[in-house]
């Protein structure tokens, strides 16, 4: 048995939710996994078997929607929680002596510990990777990232000390600021597994061969079973809403939606987040079923459309289920991935500044007419399916780290 600990970032469930099933197929192969992140998490990787630990001796976070609209804003809060956590979890490491090091791909800390301590890092990307690739391949993109750089660039003095001063304090060596800026963002590891189909990733084949593309991890049994009243699902048409779990406080939002859909010959599953009072949101109409927190999964495999954020999570969970989507981007990730959808045919995109019940309607109304919304989903669902999940993503992990050959991929169900 050797031990693996895993560095994630506190209340990002876009983050959180694809290691579920590595983690569990890593301790039913006889691994030891010990698990950072925060302590809503608690519970659920207890319950897998795994060591639990949160950040709370050296950090207070939980991920938040203003955290992930400016990447001004995202960088120094990371070079923050690496400057006060590095030196407390590197000790915590040499007691525990672990075999490899995975650490989300905003978790910067989690390389620079393996790289002292001299132990494979591999790092879990459940995003669109982020490299000179990406940004060529969206002009919108680009053009938001240099409006962010710009704006940031007074302070690139500072946080180029202050990464000199992170690394200096534990022995390794400052390489550039150009390096270890992507160090924020991408984390490069010795391995990389990243949790995307080979169509939502930009230009998947220029990628180096230390990147994995596994697809979804969709665990059978990951969220609890939901029983439907008669009717939903079958009979009528069943659309799901959701923001997500950071970009959620949207009360306008929701009374949108319920204008939109609250006539329609479909039956509405609508998620509003834990932090949103349903009865706030008046009269609710028949055919909706509104909670603040519903299993996403379940809830997919019955789905005909899915309106949502587009966050990377949410997209893989509906492709993986062939399910189209209507995406609603907060911020400029989840721009780029509805924009990539909406190429791949399996979706529309609308903008949240201009957003009305009428576009909503509409936009529901037209994937549920045109077959080829579907045709193209379930050609996403066959890709990201293919690719292995969690089953693959262990076996690169385990295969790199004890050197052994990979054995053949087994395919999710």
């Amino acid at each position: 048995m050797t031990t693996a600990v895993v560095f994630n970032l506190p209340g990002a469930a876009g983050h959180i939710n694809p290691t579920v099933g590595l983690v569990s197929e890593l301790l039913a192969r006889g691994e030891r996994v010990i698990y950072y992140a925060g302590e809503d998490s608690r519970q659920q990787f207890e319950a897998l078997g795994a060591t639990y630990r949160t950040y709370s001796p050296f950090f207070e976070y939980q991920h938040s929607a203003a955290m992930a609209k400016n990447l001004g804003t995202a960088a120094f809060m990371l070079i923050e929680h690496a400057e006060c956590a590095l030196a407390g979890l590197l000790e915590a490491m040499e007691k525990d002596r672990p075999d490899y090091i995975l650490y989300d791909s905003c978790c910067m800390f989690g390389k620079y510990i393996a790289q002292r301590l001299g132990i494979p890092g591999i790092c879990l990307v459940t995003t669109i990777i982020s490299s000179p690739l990406l940004l060529l391949s969206d002009p919108a993109l680009l053009g938001k990232v240099i409006v962010d750089v710009l704006a940031i660039s007074p302070r690139v003095p500072e946080a180029r000390r202050r990464l000199m001063d992170l690394l200096s304090a534990v022995g390794l060596k400052y390489r550039n600021i150009i390096h270890h800026g992507f160090d924020l963002f991408l984390n490069e590891g010795d391995l990389n597994i990243v949790f995307l189909g080979t169509a939502a990733q930009p230009m998947p084949k220029l990628l180096n061969e230390r990147f994995k593309l596994v697809g979804a991890s969709i665990p059978e049994g990951r969220d609890p079973p939901m029983e439907l009243p008669v009717g939903w699902g079958s009979t009528h048409p069943l659309v799901y809403v959701s923001l997500g779990t950071v970009h959620n406080l949207k009360h306008d939002f929701y009374l949108q939606c319920l204008e939109a859909f609250g006539d329609l010959p479909c039956k509405v599953i609508m998620s509003v987040g834990k932090h949103v009072d349903v009865a706030s949101l008046g009269r609710i109409p028949a055919n909706f079923m509104v909670r603040n927190r519903v299993p996403q999964l379940e809830v997919l495999k019955r789905a005909q459309v899915f309106v949502s954020h587009g966050g990377m999570n949410s997209i893989n969970e509906s492709t993986y289920f062939g399910v189209p989507l209507v995406m609603v981007p907060q911020q400029l990730e989840q721009a780029f991935n509805a924009r990539r959808i909406r190429r791949q045919g399996a979706g529309l995109m609308l903008k949240s500044n201009k957003l009305t019940p009428k576009t909503l309607r509409n936009a529901v109304q037209t994937i549920l007419a045109d077959g080829r919304y579907k045709e193209n989903a379930n050609r996403l669902s066959r890709d990201i399916r293919s690719l292995g999940g969690q089953l693959r993503a262990a076996d690169e992990i385990l295969g790199f780290v004890h050197g052994q050959a990979r054995p053949e991929i087994r395919k999710t169900a």
